[in-house]
């Protein structure tokens, strides 16, 4: 099930984010790294990737009952906090909880819809660009990164399995009004925008694929 192309794609997530680092943004912004910075957001699980298509249907024995596969498997939460050892590197954990659903064939006529609440947490470096400003006056920097994180997924449906995620991303700062007052920089809450690839290995029924992450992001301080 796990394809050279699925590969390839997933190296392209990574290290495109990366490459923006020699973009348009080259102004540093006035931007203070916090100790720690935190995020909470919603995920949207198996994009794409739909069990009851072709191939993984008859991969795993489930009936073939989409043409194509669905947008999405299941939507869910994550929460992370990171510990920033540099203003580029730091060590995040993740935690995550979400649904998936697909179809089994409960009579040679009759399919049932099941549901899967499938929990996990993960660990790993992260790598940052830094802070950027845009340059157009509107006090909003922002920043893009790469992780590698490995840790255990479980849910009723499956054991409790080891879990890498690898993911890209961004955060952008919300517009600040300058207010003129001395004192210590302000913390700036941002929009964190993600696209990661998990992989949970092993036979049977898994959670491997996409999700993409939307989440506020709170730490950063700015002047």
């Amino acid at each position: 099930m796990y394809t050279r192309k699925r590969w390839r794609l997933v190296g392209f997530a990574v290290c495109g984010a990366i490459a923006f680092e020699s973009a348009a943004w080259a102004q540093a912004a006035a931007v203070t790294p916090s100790a720690f910075d935190v995020s909470v957001g919603v995920t949207v699980n198996g994009l794409f990737q739909d069990v009851n298509s072709a191939p993984g249907c008859a991969e795993l024995g489930l009936p073939c009952t989409h043409e194509y596969p669905d947008k999405v498997s299941g939507f869910g939460g994550s929460a992370t906090v990171a510990r920033n050892l540099t203003p580029r590197v730091a060590i995040a954990g993740d935690v995550s909880a979400f649904a998936d659903h697909w179809a089994e064939r409960e009579s040679p006529l009759i399919t049932r819809r099941r549901v899967a609440y499938v929990s996990a947490i993960a660990a790993g470096p992260r790598w940052s660009t830094g802070f950027f400003d845009p340059g157009n006056g509107d006090r909003s920097p922002g920043r893009f990164f790469a992780q590698v994180l490995v840790g255990a997924e479980s849910g009723h449906v499956v054991a409790v399995r080891p879990l890498l995620i690898l993911g890209a991303g961004a955060d952008v700062l919300f517009p600040r009004q300058a207010s003129g007052k001395m004192g210590p920089p302000a913390r700036a809450p941002g929009l964190r925008l993600g696209l990661d690839y998990r992989l949970t290995p092993g036979s049977g029924r898994n959670f491997s694929g996409w999700r993409f992450v939307a989440a506020i992001v709170i730490g950063p301080r700015t002047s």
